[in-house]
């Protein structure tokens, strides 16, 4: 028989069969009162099974059972809340029957072991004991939650009845701690007053109000205090004015030496610059010289490169007008001996255009003067009028 079907045996007494199948080895019974639960050993043998007979009901395990308090924990707990001791039974009493089935399970669970696969009881207890410990557990918690619920409407019912309380005492509390501390209140209240004129006062001496306990002084040691701050005020502005009439002596004797070091600063200066301008004045003249002789110099070269460069480009001009005219009068022999030589074979018609152009293209030869470049530009003007006459007649023919 596993121990989940014990389990579900709580309550019952085993049949007889049961009981010699699941511990046939017993010793004799005994009764033990713990933590106000009475625990009844029926039978115990080491590595057989135990039956445990509490008011809760009937258990086996399969391990030699230790018997110890099941409320011990629990007693902690409450301890450890600071509850009264008719609370704290209270709750032990509610939760001492789920620790000793907890505590009966952990004996159970220490003593399975499974290495092998073939172990198929063993694997049965270990499913069976984890299910009665989450059975276990989940009572566990609805019990916790049953009894957090009373306990908070039972705080919120005395918070509510405190709360009248308080709403009915509060007012007189107030009303009579004013009356009685009525006197408190203006010896305070003068004290303030006080303090707060002896403040004026002593800011007005020029003293930190914070060096002194005002409540605590007399008004002779106020008086002495404002007194010793006026004399030492009244002693600082004399110092004060002899440091400024010193200091005023420093300033106006270093503004005097500031004045002769700047005048005689100032005639140094003027006299470096008086000698720079004059050597910068002969150092312009000399350049001014030198720079004329050279601006001499390079118009001479200019106007010999310039003559040197005009002769060289008329002698090349020249030379280059001799060849091109050679040339011209090189082709116009040969056109006018082509065209003879094609007008002779020609009519009078063609033979007078062929001389017509070849007239029209007869260049006067260059003249350097101006009357003789206006002749020549007279004679080329007739050559092309009588050229042009001789196109329109040669056309009549």
């Amino acid at each position: 028989m596993d121990l989940k079907t014990l389990l579900e045996m709580r309550g019952k007494r085993p049949e007889p069969k049961q009981v010699a199948e699941t511990a046939p080895q017993k010793a004799e019974e005994t009764t033990e009162q713990i933590g106000g639960v009475a625990f009844k050993i029926i039978g115990e043998a080491k590595g057989l099974d135990v039956e445990v007979e509490t008011a809760f009901g009937a258990l086996y395990v399969t391990k030699p059972l230790t018997i110890e308090s099941p409320d011990s924990g629990l007693m902690v707990a409450v301890k450890d809340a600071g509850l009264t001791e008719q609370h704290a039974a209270e709750l032990v009493a509610k939760f001492a029957p789920l620790v000793a089935e907890a505590r009966q399970l952990v004996g159970t669970a220490q003593s399975i072991q499974v290495n092998d696969a073939s172990q198929t009881a063993q694997m049965k207890l270990a499913r069976a004991t984890r299910l009665s410990f989450r059975d276990v557990r989940i009572r566990s918690d609805k019990l916790r939650k049953e009894l957090k619920e009373d306990s908070l409407r039972r705080g919120k019912a005395i918070d509510g009845m405190f709360h009248v309380i308080d709403y009915m005492v509060n007012p007189f509390e107030v009303k009579l701690l004013e009356a009685e501390q009525f006197a408190e209140r203006k010896e305070a209240e003068r004290i303030r007053l006080m303090v707060a004129d002896r403040e004026n006062a002593l800011r007005t001496a020029e003293v930190d109000p914070r060096l002194y306990r005002l409540e605590d002084l007399t008004d002779e040691q106020m008086k002495e205090i404002i007194t010793a701050a006026i004399q030492r005020k009244a002693e600082y502005a004399r110092l004060a004015a002899e440091t400024a009439r010193r200091q005023a002596e420093d300033l106006a004797k270093a503004e005097k030496e500031r004045i002769e070091r700047a005048e005689l600063e100032r005639k140094r200066a003027a006299e470096e610059k008086a000698a720079r301008q004059k050597r910068e004045a002969l150092f312009a003249e000399e350049r001014r010289r030198a720079e004329e002789l050279a601006k001499a110099e390079r118009a001479k070269a200019a106007e010999a490169e310039a003559k040197a460069r005009e002769e060289r480009q008329r002698a090349e001009k020249a030379e280059r007008e001799l060849r091109e005219r050679k040339a011209a009068d090189a082709k116009r022999a040969l056109d006018e001996e082509k065209a003879r030589k094609k007008a002779a074979r020609a009519p009078d018609k063609e033979k007078l255009k062929v001389f017509a152009t070849m007239l029209g293209n007869l260049a006067p030869p260059e003249m350097k003067t101006d009357e003789g470049q206006q002749l020549a530009f007279e004679l080329k003007n007739w050559l092309a009028d009588v050229a042009g006459e001789l196109q329109r007649k040669a056309d009549a023919l």
